[in-house]
């Protein structure tokens, strides 16, 4: 047979044609196993098979988005599916995490209403109350809100409400229950205090982004009015002005607050400005208002992003990095006293703490600090406002007047010094 179909095949002219028997079994697909596919109850079957997982695809990738969407939308951290702990941003382990900045500005499809925002920032806003139990009958120094910023019981509030002192005693009022409250410590420049409450599983606010703040945008205050009696009120208006500078000069590292026309009165201070998605944006301060006889229709937040980058660094060191101090005690020359002393007018320093680097320099208690880098100074906010555009280890040049002994006539020297830093509320 070989050999018969080696000759048929040389011939080239011709073709082979093989033909193949039809196969009485079908291929089925997938391996479903099935041994037969030919009758119509299995092909219905099939073609119900094919569906269904069709449908269940499409549920999973719709529960699957779902999800996504939702914790994208609330922006929660979900490293907890991947056992991965949530970064401190900075922050010891044993203080817990402070979020600065969890999400951008609102946009309009995401709003609340003013009773929604209301509920998920209320459950977060306290009392503050401070006295000074040295004062004896009417020791009250304060009352003011405070904001939780952590479930572990840190409270965010103005440094004026405690009365710019870790001395004084604090308690925090939440949902009618009192609560003794030690001052981890504060920043007067910045007018921001951290507070620390024993307690657990409190409600936190959530916190937005002040950078991204627009003027016209609906806000609302969250605070206590007056006091505790009129707790967590809310007042509603707009944003009318972003970046204020409300110092004397326009320095390179003045606070910009935040303008708004919410109606605020004393013991707001501390409270909550928060943005129409439940975001605290900025943190109300009356003090700042002061200045303007605080007149209806304005009131100024110190933004957000600024008051919790100041409150870790004081939950990390017990204080404020990078302010400055010369470190004495001082009063204002007024013109009679210049006139009546013949001296110029300027800051008398009363006294000079142990730990400033003045002495070292020539300088004496009784000197009269006349100009600071040349610049003439004549009262001691002056001072302080010329001290905030320096750094730890800046050196600035003083112009000291110094009376001569048993007499009027005086001398002006000049004195170089090297600022330190102000560790006097670090943590003890």
């Amino acid at each position: 047979m070989e050999n018969s179909f080696n000759s048929y095949s040389s011939n080239t002219g011709d073709k082979i044609e093989v033909k193949a028997k039809a196969c009485s079994k079908k291929i089925q697909p997938w391996g479903i196993g099935f041994k037969e596919i030919g009758s119509e109850k299995k092909v219905k079957l099939r073609k119900f098979l094919w569906f269904f997982a069709t449908l269940v695809l499409l549920f999973i990738v719709f529960l699957t988005s779902l999800f996504f969407s939702y914790f994208g939308k609330n922006d929660l951290n979900l490293n907890f599916l991947f056992g991965k702990e949530k970064e401190t941003a900075g922050i010891s382990p044993e203080f817990g995490s402070v979020n600065a900045v969890v999400s951008s500005s609102p946009k309009s499809g995401d709003s609340l209403t003013a009773p929604q925002v209301y509920e998920k920032v209320s459950p977060a806003i306290v009392g503050v109350m401070t006295s000074n139990k040295n004062m004896g009958l009417g020791n009250a120094v304060g009352q003011g809100t405070g904001i939780v910023m952590t479930d572990n019981g840190y409270i965010l509030t103005n440094a004026h409400v405690i009365g710019f002192s870790k001395s004084n005693d604090v308690t925090i009022v939440l949902d009618e229950k009192e609560y003794a409250a030690k001052v981890i410590g504060f920043d007067a420049r910045v007018d921001i205090a951290v507070l620390k409450i024993d307690a657990k599983n409190l409600k936190k606010a959530e916190f937005g982004n002040s950078d991204e703040v627009r003027v016209g945008e609906d806000i609302i205050a969250i605070g206590n009015p007056f006091g505790v009696e009129l707790s967590k009120s809310l007042t509603k208006g707009v944003v009318s002005a972003k970046g204020r500078n409300l110092e004397k000069k326009d320095r390179k590292n003045a606070i910009k607050f935040i303008q708004l026309d919410a109606a605020l009165n004393h013991g707001n201070s501390g409270g909550a400005v928060a943005n129409m998605n439940g975001q605290v944006i900025g943190i109300s301060s009356m003090k700042i208002a002061d200045i303007t006889e605080s007149p209806e229709g304005l009131g100024f937040a110190i933004p957000i992003n600024l008051a919790l980058d100041t409150a870790n660094k004081i939950i990390k060191n017990g204080y404020s990095t990078g302010n400055v101090k010369l470190g004495i005690s001082a009063q204002k020359i007024t013109r009679w006293d210049s006139q009546y002393y013949d001296v110029p007018p300027g800051v008398l320093i009363t006294s000079i703490s142990k730990d400033s680097n003045l002495p070292s320099s020539g300088v004496k208690e009784g000197d009269i600090i006349t100009k600071m880098d040349g610049i003439k100074i004549f009262d001691t906010e002056e001072l302080k406002e010329e001290l905030l555009e320096h750094k730890p280890g800046d050196i600035i040049t003083l112009t000291i007047f110094r009376q001569s002994l048993g007499g009027k006539d005086g001398t002006s020297i000049e004195a170089k010094v090297t600022l330190m830093e102000d560790r006097s509320n670090a943590r003890r």
